[in-house]
């Protein structure tokens, strides 16, 4: 081909025609020029032809490329539903997709959707809270729950704005009552009403450590609340003074994960006679309790 040869443009694909020049200038902007002479990219081939499909004249994609863009496609509509069914019409249609069991409750600022246990004296169960901007509270047995307990329902921003995310929290559903939780509610209650005059802040310490222990894996009192003996535990057994320190008495079953401490002792400058005594007591203790020790 030499420098007078010519092609005929109309068998070229626009992608491969360069109509126009463009320089960056050293300020960043760019000058266009058109073409006089319009010229052909270096990869350019004739593709149209006169009586071609107009599907052959265009640029076809690889079977990977195919697979991802229908992949991609897929993604999309996806999305798309779940906007469609995006949850701003919350408040007229909730009510039918609750199920049967769930109550719920209109404010301005919130709807409260909640289960009752009427056996016996009717009390809520479990109960979900979602608010005007659907970020959502749940309570279980009068307990917030932590939001992590449930991000992988919401997310990280705690929000119900789908109705596949309110679909999937019917597993609330299947929440029973904590025995555990229960049976320290009675102790403490039990506890408190035995006692007339008793610092106030001693049985809220309680209160707040026995719940502790019911969410713990391990049944352990904390450090903080077994220490300061002088405060919760007046004078040592050991002296007619204030108590510096406390002595613990911790069982552990061989057979089993079973751990618990029996006995907390305000002691003053303890001796090994002292220990040894308290240890008798412990252990005569644990026999009337018939626990077998080894």
């Amino acid at each position: 081909m030499g420098r007078r040869s010519v092609v005929y443009i109309k068998y070229f694909s626009s992608q491969f025609i360069i109509k126009e020049d463009r320089v960056v200038r050293d300020d960043g902007s760019e000058l266009v020029v058109a073409r006089k002479i319009w010229k052909l990219t270096n990869d350019a081939y004739p593709s149209i032809f006169p009586n071609q499909p107009s599907y052959l004249s265009l640029t076809r994609k690889s079977p990977s490329e195919g697979i991802t863009a229908i992949k991609l496609r897929d993604e999309q509509n996806f999305v798309e539903w779940c906007t469609l069914i995006l949850l701003k019409i919350f408040q007229e249609t909730y009510a039918k997709k609750l199920g049967d069991g769930w109550l719920n409750l209109r404010t301005d600022d919130f709807i409260l959707c909640y289960r009752l246990d009427i056996k016996q004296c009717p009390s809520i169960v479990v109960s979900m809270k979602i608010y005007k901007d659907l970020t959502v509270e749940i309570w279980h047995d009068s307990v917030l729950l932590k939001t992590k307990s449930y991000h992988f329902i919401l997310g990280e921003h705690n929000k119900c704005d789908r109705w596949t995310k309110f679909d999937s929290l019917s597993w609330l559903a299947t929440f029973k009552p904590n025995e555990k939780v229960e049976n320290a509610i009675h102790l403490i209650k039990d506890a408190y009403s035995q006692q007339d005059d008793f610092d106030k802040t001693l049985f809220l310490t309680v209160i707040i450590e026995q719940l502790k222990l019911t969410l713990s894996s391990k049944h352990i009192y904390s450090t903080e609340f077994l220490l300061p003996a002088a405060k919760f535990l007046g004078k040592a057994e050991n002296a007619n003074q204030q108590a510096n320190t406390v002595q613990a008495f911790k069982i552990t079953s061989l057979f089993s994960k079973y751990k618990e401490i029996v006995a907390l002792v305000p002691m003053k400058n303890q001796t090994a006679d002292d220990l040894h005594c308290q240890t008798l007591k412990v252990l005569q203790l644990l026999n009337d309790c018939q626990y077998n020790v080894l």
